[in-house]
């Protein structure tokens, strides 16, 4: 009995379809941010969902240019795809099993010293002592710096996928509309990600990626 294999026209429309639902969601997220900004329970558990959600649809987005590289015969961005994915998958453990709890025991520090303090009013000379007196507590020094590394780690990381996978898309500009647009834009985002146009320029080349799975889901 023959196995019915799935279109990669589909696959593409699915991930197409998965990269509207991450702006969707990125929006909803800041909603109910905002909603509920007063309720630190409910905002928890918010943020692990969301977290859950959004990077199922991130490799999803991300799956269909594996189909796109195996169309092409572009080996290069498929072995980005699964880097991508498997750094994906690894942030998302790090950030809830290491970098959450390390946040929080860092927040109670701060909280408990802030408890007797009344910030809002504080003169800069005891802003100062405040944070003096914060920044010695060895504990929190430790969280937080680990929290800073792990951070740039993933940053870096992060950055170097980017441009890797931004040479990918490049390699298409032959055989796929916009794929070079979208390339550049990748590399030159993810270089000067650390700035802020870094993130509107990603924010672009993530716009010509959907349009790219778009028209290539109709072929």
């Amino acid at each position: 009995m023959e196995k019915k294999s799935v279109k990669p026209g589909k696959i593409l429309k699915i991930a197409a379809i998965s990269g509207v639902l991450l702006i969707v969601l990125a929006v909803i997220g800041v909603i109910l941010s905002e909603i509920f900004k007063s309720n630190t329970y409910v905002l928890n558990i918010w943020s692990i969902v969301q977290s859950i959600i959004y990077n199922l649809f991130a490799i999803i987005f991300v799956y269909g240019f594996y189909v796109l590289g195996k169309k092409y015969n572009n080996a290069f961005l498929k072995v980005m795809v699964i880097l991508s994915i498997v750094f994906t998958i690894i942030a998302f453990f790090v950030s809830i099993f290491v970098v959450s709890p390390m946040l929080g025991q860092a927040f109670n520090i701060f909280s408990a010293k802030a408890i007797t303090t009344d910030l809002g009013s504080m003169t800069n000379e005891q802003a100062q002592i405040f944070w003096a007196d914060l920044l010695s507590n060895k504990e929190f020094v430790s969280y937080f710096s680990g929290i800073i590394f792990l951070f740039a780690i993933g940053l870096v990381c992060m950055m170097a996928i980017s441009i890797l996978f931004g040479i990918g898309l490049i390699k298409l500009k032959n055989k796929v509309k916009y794929a070079k647009i979208a390339g550049i834009l990748e590399i030159v985002g993810a270089a000067t990600v650390i700035l802020i146009v870094g993130l509107f320029v990603l924010l672009t080349a993530f716009i010509f990626k959907l349009i790219i799975l778009f028209r290539e889901a109709k072929k």
